[in-house]
């Protein structure tokens, strides 16, 4: 279920469009795949005026991806209680495809997502089909080279206005219900 921070951070959402400033980098608490560095290793090849990068306590390399944050000018952040905030400020985000891709939906931020577990794939193919989020794969098959093509050939494809369409209704939580049977 859609937390109140993110419902209450629906009625402050912006119009995005493909000038592309801020970029946010979050692929879960633990990020067992290790994307967070691929991405890190791939943002060496594009500039943005702005990347957060947000790791859980549960992320065994947050040492070296605070390290690596601090070196490259990136704002580091962990285990935070503000992440619809952060969405707000973003124009496109890198995530996982779980429960986060339809936060991300849900606040109008456009963004790619990669499988990072079995139970992602067939949401992420969905997500993908409806032009709500960009699908990189299965993790094994993305590697720095996808991401450094992804991020110097960033389109937001009008995700935003997708995502928003697909979670709009009248009770925040109701189109989760719509999309389970869409899925069926």
């Amino acid at each position: 279920m859609m937390r109140e921070e993110f419902i209450e951070a629906r009625g402050r959402i912006r119009q995005r469009n493909n000038d592309i400033k801020r970029l946010l980098v979050f692929l879960g608490g633990t990020d067992s795949t290790n994307e967070t560095m691929k991405i890190l290793q791939a943002l060496q090849s594009v500039t943005f005026e702005h990347v957060d990068v947000v790791v859980g306590n549960g992320n065994p390399l947050k040492s070296k991806v605070e390290e690596n944050c601090h070196e490259h000018g990136y704002e580091f952040h962990c285990q935070i209680d503000f992440m619809a905030e952060l969405m707000l400020q973003a124009d496109f985000a890198i995530g996982a495809g779980g429960s986060t891709m339809w936060e991300r939906c849900y606040v109008g931020l456009p963004s790619s997502s990669t499988i990072i577990a079995d139970n992602q794939r067939v949401m992420t193919e969905f997500a993908a089909s409806l032009g709500v989020v960009k699908n990189l794969g299965w993790y094994e098959e993305v590697t720095v080279e996808t991401y450094e093509q992804l991020l110097a050939n960033l389109e937001v494809d009008c995700m935003s206005e997708k995502g928003l369409a697909l979670t709009h209704n009248d009770r925040p939580n109701a189109w989760l219900h719509e999309m389970l049977e869409l899925i069926k």
